[in-house]
């Protein structure tokens, strides 16, 4: 069997509050050139149950790996290993492609661009209950693929981001260390060494919800230190200036709160 051209890796643990949404949005794609990927890190809720029946419907695309839970980031590290696309697109459980042509203009973008490494899109933020909340990331600096601008603030979201399984794995993949932050590590180790750019579509929506990745007092804390300790293992000078920036970014940005 030959590979596909795009992996989408999903993982899953107690997620079925909002798999469906996932699940629907990548069934509908016009571009048939996929698999979908599911790692479950053990659920007990309606999550297997969503992802036998969608495997069941389609099961040429549709894998299912469990993996003990051991973070976000091992889970990811997982998808990597199992997938057999060419290029891979990790879209959270809570998250969603934006719409049914997202992997059509894909596909088309990589025949226009054969020699990039990886390309960044945009996300939709949404609220819990699917209300719009803004396009991420808007501004015009923030779409140029400066690679010093990395060091300042991550402006990439990785569930816009599609690299080539290859790469990810010459570069080790994200480290399994890191609960949060793991995407900006990775962008930083390739920003100078890969050949990227910005991909002008919404990609995803993004779900900001209470019992999200990024949400909740004690996740912001977290979040703040992995970024901290990201941040020291790659610059030097800019340390300071970029702790600061991400603190009043973080608390600006409704993406990140």
């Amino acid at each position: 069997m030959s590979s596909p051209l795009i992996s989408i890796i999903t993982c899953t643990k107690n997620s079925g509050r909002f798999l469906a949404d996932n699940i629907a949005s990548a069934s509908a794609q016009t571009h048939r050139d996929f698999e979908h990927v599911f790692v479950d890190g053990g659920s007990t809720d309606s999550t297997l149950t969503l992802i036998s029946r969608y495997r069941r419907k389609f099961p040429r695309l549709v894998k299912l790996f469990s993996s003990p839970p051991r973070g976000i980031s091992a889970a990811m590290n997982v998808g990597l290993v199992k997938s057999r696309g060419r290029f891979l697109i990790y879209l959270h459980s809570d998250d969603a492609l934006a719409g049914p042509d997202v992997l059509s203009d894909t596909a088309a973008f990589i025949s226009r661009h054969p020699r990039l490494d990886w390309f960044y899109g945009q996300i939709q933020v949404i609220e819990a209950d699917g209300k719009p909340v803004g396009v991420f990331p808007r501004q015009w600096l923030l779409r140029q693929a400066y690679p010093r601008l990395l060091k300042f603030i991550n402006f990439i979201p990785h569930q816009a981001v599609f690299i080539k399984r290859q790469v990810l794995a010459d570069f080790g993949g994200f480290d399994a260390t890191l609960s949060s932050q793991m995407d900006l590590d990775l962008w930083l180790r390739l920003a100078d060494c890969s050949r990227w750019q910005f991909f002008p579509h919404v990609i995803s929506r993004f779900r900001i919800h209470p019992s999200a990745q990024s949400s909740g007092i004690s996740r912001f804390a977290q979040n703040q230190a992995n970024f901290r300790r990201v941040i020291r293992r790659h610059t030097a000078w800019e340390y300071p200036v970029s702790v600061l920036i991400e603190n009043i970014f973080s608390r600006l940005n409704p993406v990140l709160r």
